[in-house]
């Protein structure tokens, strides 16, 4: 009967799944980005930039050896030009020579099986399982050739009793910049109506509704984009790259039309989502406007009509009219995007070069003004341009239709060096050509629609926050944030740089007031940053504490509840393994769970389907608890860090990975990796912003 019972879940899991169909969101993107890990490229700066910058909303490590990271990715529309943009360095995130246009997981190599201290059943045990596997594979070669399922049963000493029966499924994962690998275009369609006779400049009528903020920092910061796409009469924004001479660092161009001003706009997003911006001269945002003409541009009223009208689907919970978003709505968005993801506050320099900006931006306009079309070799953006425009002083370079391979420049002083060494190929477009392509050329545009859909606009139940701060600042945060509470009992340090405040007793209004008015704490003096994260976070930390080292030792013992990941003892499959029960975020109820799938579909692309978090102990060696902790950062998302400061132990709330994932890290810094069954894993909180190496090591800035 329980052979029979099993039959029956494991067909209807097996067929359930392979037949769910994808959700498909115009708004986001996923791909792999397969990356080279030499020692030139600094991996741990690398994902920083991706998590702060390019606007992902997960980040999965599927491969990691000595050569070659591939991360699966998801984001916004525009995550590829962003990773170009701000990461794409040959010292920070360099793109493997081998790129790959697509990649299938495959978590089951023969190296690991030898490693691993799994064994299988007997065959004699295993022979209905065997069947049924068999069958299955059957069924599956015929009628879905790009999929596989393997059935393997292990034994209890596994300590997986509950994911006894685990499959795979090879998918094939499409890789980000998948249209460019092996193609050399030299002018790119970003999409127009070639039937239209574009019109002459001069006759492009001025609009009061456009607006150009410009980000001048080096560390971009993607919730920034979010922050001004939120102003947007349409959720969306274009973008101008602009390059200064020299060592400065490179300027974004941020166009859209909105109804409210744009000093009002910087007002409410400088502060919050972006440490350093300032509006473009009105004269020469209009000059943009006349180079490329909005209906090109934007997709303006268009997609406010349709969600408006229901012709995109939407929960209904916020509505976007003609003029945007009305404000109130506008306010409760922009709490819930900072609390999850909040910038780190820094005092930026002011920026100086505003004039040279303007001139760079006016060639646009000018007579005599060419396109240069530049393709180069992967890595090789910054080198192949500079080659191209020679080392100028005083000088912008306005960069339009950007890519992993190719890029247009906009200049009036064209010298053509020799850069075969730097660049594969340079063409120049004339004076007419040059203009008639600005006319028909459309700029990258990023669309943030998925904001106004849940779970991205449900409230966060928690009054459990996550205070960043600099060590010397550690008072002067934590106490601002007790008086705006009127609180007496201190947050938890959990590392150097940050504290865990629990507000559980006060008014779960009074945190969503916090993030949604003036961050009063969110400063150079204060606090860098401020996070709301699941209750659980603190009611697990309280209990942590409060357990004493002989309780500890007592639950070490229980062998049936609890999995421990070493380098002698790497388990086959997804770790933490899935338990019988997950914890929602609000921490009420739970699912059911018996088997860990290693692929699902998602609302953009096939994924790694592995959608929970877990509280998971770590051991070190004595000192080496950072890098430990740093380690795992980069192998997985991690959304908490506790350090007992010891030196060498701690906890973090992490997202499960495949077991041969955290390889590297148990070999190199981490001694142990502990998951006790009976905490409950918890369901990945989304649009939290994820860890990365500025949040463990201090840094003066």
């Amino acid at each position: 009967m329980r052979k029979s019972t099993f039959f029956a879940y494991f067909l209807l899991n097996l067929l359930s799944t392979i037949s769910a169909k994808q959700n498909w969101d115009e708004s986001q993107k996923s791909g792999i980005l397969h990356l080279s890990s030499l020692m030139r490229n600094n991996v741990a700066s690398c994902h920083k930039c991706i998590v702060r910058a390019v606007g992902i909303t997960q980040i999965r490590l599927l491969k990691s050896d000595p050569e070659n990271r591939i991360y699966w990715i998801e984001g916004t529309t525009d995550i590829e030009r962003a990773f170009v943009f701000n990461c794409n360095h040959r010292k920070l995130c360099t793109l493997s020579t081998k790129s790959l246009e697509s990649y299938i997981p495959d978590y089951y190599f023969i190296t690991d099986r030898l490693k691993s201290t799994t064994v299988m059943h007997r065959q004699t045990k295993n022979y209905v399982e065997k069947s049924i596997f068999h069958w299955s594979q059957l069924v599956i070669s015929k009628k879905y050739e790009i999929q596989t399922a393997k059935l393997e049963i292990y034994t209890e000493e596994s300590h997986q009793e509950h994911n006894a029966y685990l499959w795979k499924q090879s998918r094939i994962l499409e890789a980000l910049f998948f249209d460019e690998i092996g193609k050399e275009p030299m002018v790119r369609s970003m999409g127009g109506n070639s039937g239209v006779v574009p019109s002459k400049q001069s006759e492009s009528p001025s609009d009061p509704s456009i607006r150009c903020i410009f980000a001048f920092n080096r560390d971009k910061e993607a919730v920034c984009r979010e922050c001004l796409a939120l102003h947007s009469t349409s959720l969306v924004i274009g973008t101008f790259h602009i390059f200064l001479i020299g060592k400065k660092p490179p300027v974004e161009v941020y166009v859209f039309s909105s109804t409210y001003g744009s000093e009002h706009i910087v007002q409410k997003c400088q502060r919050t989502f972006c440490p350093a911006i300032l509006p473009l001269y009105s004269a020469d945002c209009q000059t943009l406007h006349s180079v490329f003409p909005s209906d090109r541009l934007f997709l303006n009223n268009q997609v406010a009509y349709e969600y408006s009208s229901g012709q995109i689907r939407n929960d209904n919970r916020i509505r976007i009219t003609r003029n945007g978003l009305p404000l109130d709505s506008m306010s409760r968005t922009l709490g819930q995007v900072a609390a999850r993801r909040m910038s780190k506050y820094y005092k930026e320099k002011p920026f100086t070069d505003e004039q040279i900006l303007a001139d760079g931006l006016r060639i646009m306009t000018r007579k005599g003004t060419e396109c240069v079309m530049v393709i180069y070799r992967y890595n090789n953006l910054r080198s192949c341009i500079v080659c191209v425009m020679g080392n100028r002083k005083d000088d912008a370079i306005v960069i339009i239709n950007l890519s992993l391979t190719h890029a247009t420049i906009v200049t009036d002083t064209v010298t053509l060096p020799d850069c075969s060494m730097k660049c594969r190929r340079v063409e120049v477009l004339k004076e007419k050509e040059c203009s008639e392509y600005l006319l028909e050329h459309a700029m990258d545009i990023e669309s943030h629609h998925r904001l106004l859909e849940s779970p991205y606009t449900d409230t966060l139940k928690s009054s459990c926050m996550l205070l960043y701060h600099k060590p010397s600042r550690k008072e002067k945060c934590t106490g601002c944030v007790m008086k705006i509470y009127n609180v007496k009992e201190e947050p938890h340090p959990t590392t150097s740089l940050s504290s865990l405040f629990d507000a559980s007793g006060t008014s779960l209004k009074l945190t969503q007031k916090v993030f949604e008015g003036e961050k009063a704490c969110h400063g150079i003096e204060s606090c860098r940053r401020l996070q709301q994260v699941p209750k659980r976070f603190c009611a697990e930390h309280r209990a942590y504490l409060s357990t004493t080292s002989i309780a500890q030792e007592t639950r070490q013992n229980k062998l049936s509840t609890i999995h421990e990941l070493t380098i002698d003892k790497i388990s086959v499959g997804v770790w933490p393994p899935t338990s019988k029960h997950i914890s929602g975020n609000d921490g009420k109820g739970t699912s059911f769970i018996h088997a860990t799938p290693f692929a699902s579909e998602t609302g953009t692309k096939i994924w790694p389907f592995y959608s929970n978090i877990a509280f998971v102990e770590f051991t070190s060696a004595q000192s080496e608890e950072l890098k430990c902790v740093s380690c795992l950062i980069q192998h997985s998302e991690v959304f908490f860090v506790y350090t007992a400061g010891n030196g060498f132990s701690g906890y973090v709330w992490m997202g499960q990975a495949p077991s041969h994932i955290f390889e590297h890290c148990l070999r190199r810094h981490c001694e142990k990796l502990t998951y006790d069954e009976q905490n409950n894993l918890l369901d990945r909180p989304v649009g939290l912003r994820q860890w990365s190496i500025e949040d463990v090591y201090a840094k003066d800035d």
